[in-house]
């Protein structure tokens, strides 16, 4: 985020962190992005990601907590944060959600795409479903 508010001439505290899942697996990219980076190795719990219309669904049976495919993390301008048919989903180093030893695991929040209806809450955007559904991305599954 600090690299690209210094080369954009943008004030730090502006600026903000939006992911965009792609369709690539990790053998498929061959390149770093032009902005940004592409991370690997995240899961979600409570959902899953269908590739095919880019946008949370609910999850199967049994899968617990499937792999997403690799994210586009770029920094964008606070005004350009997209409200409509996106969720921000927390990001969790571990499993284990709050409390704990050290306490809480909470990295940042992710947009994914969602066609369920959503709300403008005082710290971002929320589907109820997936607020109940306890939607979240793991950093690692122990």
């Amino acid at each position: 985020m600090q690299t690209t508010a210094r080369k954009r001439g943008w004030p730090l505290d502006d600026v903000v962190t939006f992911t965009d899942p792609t369709s690539m697996d990790w053998e498929e990219a061959d390149q770093q992005p032009e902005e940004g980076a592409f991370v690997h190795g995240m899961y979600i719990e409570g959902a899953r990601w269908d590739r095919e219309s880019g946008e949370i669904r609910d999850s199967f049976l049994r899968d617990l907590t499937p792999q997403m495919p690799i994210m586009h993390i770029v920094a964008i301008p606070r005004t350009e944060v997209k409200t409509e048919g996106y969720h921000d989903t927390p990001v969790y180093y571990v499993s284990q959600r709050g409390g704990g030893n050290p306490p809480g695991s909470y990295v940042f929040f992710s947009t994914l795409k969602t066609s369920e209806p959503t709300v403008k809450g005082l710290y971002g955007v929320y589907s109820y479903k997936w607020v109940l559904a306890g939607v979240g991305l793991l950093m690692q599954v122990e």
